[in-house]
């Protein structure tokens, strides 16, 4: 790699004697000529947004790949961060159909939260009290895969109901 970058400096620097009386387009090549290897990284890779889901059945798998990779680019790694993301790409579609599910979820994850805090001061709370076991709640999602298989019945469903209801 240094000695790629050598022969490209030799380049500029003969190109900046070879035209020396063009000195302002030369300034770039000057520039670049002053460029030394460093060793650092190449810099991140900054994702698009996902593209917002509508309730196409046909986009499903595309949505969620989206969804996957950005969080990869991204490095968000948590469950709850991810599923909230997702949800808030996820509206339109015919009679508002997925907008209303995102809708419906979103109070199920707020809820699960508040429970999750609420146990946690319960917990502070029992540990001197004897034999009292606060209850645990359970997450909403406890994986992305789970929250995808909700995702893929619930609208994979709505398209069943679509063509049961065109067929009669």
């Amino acid at each position: 790699m240094e000695a790629l970058i050598t022969a490209i400096v030799g380049l500029m620097n003969f190109l900046i004697d070879f035209f020396p009386n063009n000195q302002m387009n030369n300034q770039h090549l000057i520039k670049i000529s002053q460029l030394t290897v460093t060793g650092a990284p190449p810099p991140q890779a900054i994702p698009n947004t996902p593209k917002p889901y509508n309730g196409n059945l046909y986009c499903i798998t595309g949505f969620l790949q989206e969804l996957e990779l950005y969080f990869i680019l991204t490095k968000t790694t948590s469950i709850e961060n991810q599923v909230i993301f997702a949800l808030g790409l996820i509206h339109g579609g015919k009679e508002n159909h997925a907008t209303v599910w995102a809708d419906a979820v979103r109070p199920r994850i707020i809820i699960t939260r508040k429970k999750e805090i609420e146990y946690a001061k319960n917990l502070a709370a029992s540990a001197t009290a004897a034999n009292t076991t606060p209850t645990i709640p359970t997450e909403l999602f406890l994986t992305w895969d789970a929250f995808c298989g909700e995702f893929k019945k619930q609208f994979k469903l709505f398209d069943t109901t679509e063509k049961a209801m065109q067929m009669m």
